[in-house]
């Protein structure tokens, strides 16, 4: 009876928030792999430089995931909207990119997921604050 009570008594949160934020630190490395092997690539460094470039990448991008599992917990958002950016970036490049096109495909790639991955919770609190002013409104019209 006691050990059925103590497992009650956890939050049942928790597992969810394990496994969101492993699945969006896992999503935002695999797209910290892609910009630096590309980084790596372009640099013309050779296999170890690549293989720099894609620890760094997945290092500094899993922290961006996991300050963004915090916020949003959906890392096939944040791959979509990388996947958009990455199209986005390589078809930039031929129109006329002020930058190099390395930098400009992992530019739009980061940012494509940054968009993807905080886009859905930012329409969500938009439109709660509509609401909430919607109803004040309403409540200001019938006190007056």
């Amino acid at each position: 009876m006691m050990q059925q009570t103590a497992q009650n008594s956890q939050p049942s949160r928790s597992p969810n928030l394990g496994r969101r934020i492993t699945a969006m630190i896992r999503a935002w490395a695999i797209l910290g792999a892609v910009v630096g092997i590309h980084t790596g690539w372009r640099l013309q460094g050779g296999l170890l430089a690549t293989i720099a470039q894609t620890i760094a990448g997945i290092v500094v991008f899993s922290m961006v995931g996991l300050l963004l599992a915090a916020f949003t917990g959906r890392p096939n958002e944040s791959l979509l909207g990388g996947a958009v950016g990455l199209l986005i970036g390589v078809v930039a490049v031929p129109l006329g990119s002020n930058m190099p096109a390395g930098e400009t495909v992992n530019l739009c790639l980061t940012m494509g997921a940054l968009v993807g991955a905080t886009c859905r919770p930012w329409i969500r609190g938009v439109v709660r604050l509509g609401s909430v002013i919607h109803t004040l409104s309403g409540r200001l019209r019938s006190g007056i």
